[in-house]
């Protein structure tokens, strides 16, 4: 199966992940000496339930390319694809099938805490290997009214617990963040 094929049937089908292999945790063994790696697990526990992406689900690397391939979602039950360990390396099966090995995204970060405790997986995710995100502030002034943008899923994260409300500049002390927001009174539009 062609990658970009295979892409677009884990973007819309999303993939059921292996119980046995999910429990095991992302990121634990395995070199943690490097900055970013890839888990050998195939859990995608730094996703989010809900909210800001990548929720619902997880990256995935194959193929040369990464998605964000729903594994939480309702609709991923019915999918033809499933994501096991076999001699231990991940691979994606459509309908029992090998179609493609796959590596999760793994930062170290990912395991520390801020000075003052927060958890770094909620400050920011990686979005693929090579991209980190975060969202500033996680509350919208517009959330509750009609004005609220139709697509937006911004405070379903933080009521989840998988975020926290405002980012600190003291915690995302990095040379590079691509930073993303909700709108705030005395900033809008």
């Amino acid at each position: 199966m062609e990658t970009k094929n295979l892409k677009t049937d884990l973007l819309c089908l999303g993939a059921r992940l292996s119980v046995s292999d999910a429990n095991k945790g992302a990121g634990e063994g395995g070199n943690t000496s490097t900055s970013t790696r890839t888990s050998t697990s195939t859990s995608t526990s730094t996703s989010r339930r809900a909210g800001a992406g990548p929720a619902a689900g997880g990256m995935f690397i194959f193929g040369g390319t990464v998605a964000n391939v729903p594994t939480q979602s309702w609709f991923v039950s019915a999918s033809p694809y499933c994501v096991s360990s076999e001699e231990g390396k991940n691979v994606i099966k459509k309908d029992g099938e090998k179609v493609a090995e796959v590596t999760f995204p793994r930062a170290r970060f990912q395991r520390l805490k801020t000075k003052d405790g927060v958890p770094y997986s909620k400050i920011a995710l990686l979005h693929g290997v090579d991209c980190l995100a975060t969202t500033t502030v996680q509350t919208c002034v517009y959330w509750n009214t009609p004005k609220r943008c139709k697509f937006c899923a911004i405070e379903l994260s933080l009521k989840s617990g998988a975020t926290v409300a405002r980012k600190e500049p003291e915690q995302q002390s990095l040379t590079t963040t691509y930073l993303t927001t909700a709108t705030v009174l005395g900033y809008g539009i």
